[in-house]
């Protein structure tokens, strides 16, 4: 039992804008063009030190010049408009086995590349207008030497969120279970969760997701191929660009999905191309490359591009014309340089990683026990988070950043410690059909010093923009159902509430919840259509 005078209570309200996302098109692409220690951005004019699976046009090489000339002159590509010979690629997916071999994990077609249309505001504060990707553009997202997680941060000098914070946040590793409802939201977890896992979880595989900054100085490339280009204060595209990025880029998601289950009750560990065994190294490259200025016309064109589009590449009057049958698609390849011609990335079995990598076998952060506000992100279980210290000589509150556990349990939750996998049942926010729900799924178990608290989020209409309410924007969400891609905008503030120390958990929920509605008003969730 707690003896001390008062509990000091800092609550950080997350609030949720529910709503259709903006306008989007999902570029599917039914094979691969290649799988190769090829890169062109990063390694140019030489193998790369690890493989990637490519999508894309033929022409793909390991040099590529500034106008994407050997794109757009190529025969053929494995996506689906014949007019798109951009390239698109990820590093590639292995399982090691206990004996130290290592296999190929296969992707499963088709691959999507999303293009979402969501503008914003500069820093200056003028509205921006999402424009085309011209030819020769490329960037990348991801950090390949990440091994751990990032804690959140904002830029030097600034309130905007630091940027390798959001590329992290703009990693997901989406655990399918077709048979189970409601699925996980994208992006809602940032690293690649454990074998046990996957395979008592994850029955249909592991989407591997990467969102890519759509905030541009005007260049089409950059020393690192990162700086020319920044993420929105959103992660997905929404929200506001920081200093010196005025222009808007579509919001480029990749979604590859994996079968994870053809490896399931096997002993061993996935990993990636690069030796990464936490997901944190995930990363993947686009070069831009369309002929006929089809690209713009869909950019411009409402059908393809406003809330009323449907994200059906038929449906877009741009593509519709040009729309290559799925079974053709599978024949395009790229040519392989000479010195790679020995290597066969895509052997079935291979006694190390090609390139040689080293597999990372470091302790990475312990999903029960994250130590930042990253990982409220991660979860989309919490309407807000609760931090109680034992302040028995002081009333002044503790800061946000000094919490070491977060857990929010189910409304009716014991209070078991279990840690690992087998963690008790923990409700999350999902979406079905526009309407925001509780649902029960597997979650990290909270550490012996959590605090148990449930979530009660209000639907309303007319959600204002990200950021006009005057919060800080966390990070959204995305899922997709069908033909419709609905969206989660989180924002926070922090409150601290004090209160007597015999005061009851359920009373001190009873409390935060007031405040909240004082300060904001009933219903603080919006439905929003972007």
């Amino acid at each position: 039992m707690f003896t001390f005078n008062h509990i000091i209570t800092t609550v950080t309200l997350i609030l949720f804008y529910v709503g259709a996302a903006n306008g989007f098109w999902r570029m599917t692409c039914f094979s691969a063009s290649g799988i190769q220690r090829m890169d062109p951005i990063v390694e140019p004019d030489t193998p790369s030190s690890h493989v990637h699976t490519i999508k894309g046009s033929d022409g793909f090489s390991w040099s590529v010049s500034d106008d994407a000339s050997e794109l757009l002159d190529s025969n053929c590509s494995t996506c689906s408009v014949s007019n798109d010979h951009s390239v698109y690629w990820t590093v590639a997916l292995y399982f090691q086995h206990d004996d130290g071999t290592f296999e190929p994990v296969a992707e499963e077609f088709p691959f999507n590349g999303y293009y979402f249309e969501r503008s914003g505001l500069t820093a200056g504060g003028q509205q921006q207008t999402v424009e085309a990707f011209p030819n020769g553009f490329r960037m990348v997202s991801g950090m390949n030497d990440q091994r751990t997680e990032i804690p959140r941060s904002t830029e030097s000098g600034s309130s905007f969120p630091a940027q390798d914070y959001l590329a992290q946040q703009a990693l997901g590793f989406n655990c399918l279970h077709y048979d189970v409802n409601p699925p996980e939201n994208s992006l809602a977890y940032h690293q690649l969760r454990s074998k046990s896992f996957i395979d008592s979880t994850c029955t249909d595989g592991v989407r591997f997701e990467l969102m890519f900054p759509s905030c541009w100085n005007g260049q089409n490339d950059s020393p690192d191929h990162k700086s020319h280009v920044a993420f929105p204060s959103g992660v997905q595209g929404t929200g506001d660009c920081p200093v010196g990025y005025d222009r808007r880029l579509p919001a480029l998601f990749f979604e590859t999905k994996y079968d994870t289950p053809a490896f399931a009750g096997k002993s061993g560990q996935f990993v990636l191309a690069n030796g990464d065994t936490t997901g944190y190294g995930y990363h993947g490259d686009f070069i831009a490359a369309w002929t006929d200025n089809v690209l713009e016309q869909a950019v411009n064109n409402a059908a393809c591009s406003s809330d009323a589009s449907t994200g059906q590449l038929e449906d877009c009057p741009a593509f519709a014309p040009n729309i290559v049958p799925s079974a053709s698609l599978s024949s395009c390849s790229f040519a392989v340089p000479s010195q790679l011609a020995g290597e066969n990335p895509a052997a079935s079995t291979l006694s190390s990683l090609p390139g040689s990598n080293s597999v990372y076998n470091g302790v990475a952060p312990a999903s029960s026990t994250a130590a930042s506000s990253s990982a409220t992100t991660q979860s989309s279980v919490a309407a807000y988070q609760a931090e109680v210290s034992d302040s028995s000589t002081s009333t002044t509150a503790l800061p946000s950043s000094s919490s070491t556990s977060v857990y929010v349990a189910p409304s009716s939750a014991s209070s078991s410690t279990t840690q690992g996998d087998n963690a008790p049942m923990a409700p999350y926010v999902a979406i079905t059909g526009g309407a925001v729900k509780e649902a029960e799924y597997q979650q990290s178990a909270p550490s012996s010093t959590s605090t148990s608290v449930s979530s009660t989020i209000t639907v309303a209409p007319n959600a204002p923009p990200a950021g006009a309410s005057g919060l800080s924007t966390l990070s959204t969400m995305t899922y997709t159902s069908g033909r419709e891609v609905l969206e989660v905008v989180v924002e926070e503030e922090d409150v601290t509430v004090t209160m007597p120390a015999t005061t009851t958990a359920a009373a001190a929920k009873k409390r935060s919840v007031h405040e909240h509605q004082r300060r904001h008003g009933h219903g603080t969730g919006y439905g929003r259509r972007r």
